[in-house]
């Protein structure tokens, strides 16, 4: 937490280059002689990364809002629900099995189909973007950081509003910003 907070305070007021937590130098000449070394790339980075900040942004299916769409949907799909309704248990088991494939199927179509669609509608109001692969659950649509400019964030914050209008209660939205850019500096330091 003390990390943490050191970052945030500077952030408040400068350009952060977040470095792999635990890097750790044994004394003031040590910080000195990494600089020295790695001054060419740090002004570097510093200079991409200036005013910019890291927002973050998840989205996830509404859990009966998606299966009841993808049930409307897919003729299919809600043609074999029916057909296996009436069918005991034990004889209904494999095309349950299939069944859930086939939900399953079209349920990462959907995902790929609106991920899409909410990466085109931010990245106009960003520097760039990544998509995480660490999504929670079925139903994450996405997870991802996006790079903006600190002062236009408010043209950010109204893009995510128009898709919140936009997709109304389909998906749910968390985004957090004002972050440093940890997603988008990987600074390694050898000490």
């Amino acid at each position: 937490m003390a990390h943490e907070r050191a970052i945030e305070a500077v952030f408040k007021s400068h350009t952060v280059l977040p470095v792999r937590f635990c890097t750790i130098a044994e004394d003031e000449a040590k910080v000195r002689a990494i600089l020295e070394r790695e001054y060419a790339e740090f002004k570097g980075i510093l200079e991409r990364m200036h005013g910019k900040v890291e927002v973050g942004v998840k989205a996830i299916f509404h859990e009966t809002l998606i299966y009841q769409e993808i049930l409307e949907r897919d003729g299919e799909i809600r043609r074999r629900k029916e057909a296996v309704a009436s069918l005991p248990p034990q004889k209904a088991h494999w095309q349950l099995v299939e069944i859930g494939r086939m939900v399953e199927a079209a349920l990462e179509a959907e995902k790929a189909r609106v991920r899409e669609e909410i990466v085109e509608a931010l990245k106009g109001a960003c520097h760039d973007f990544r998509l995480t692969n660490r999504l929670l659950g079925e139903r994450m649509i996405m997870n991802a950081a996006f790079l903006a400019d600190r002062d236009r964030e408010a043209a950010f914050d109204r893009e995510m509003n128009r898709l919140a209008e936009r997709y109304g209660e389909r998906v749910i939205f968390k985004y957090v910003g004002g972050f440093p850019p940890f997603n988008f500096v990987n600074l390694v330091i050898q000490v």
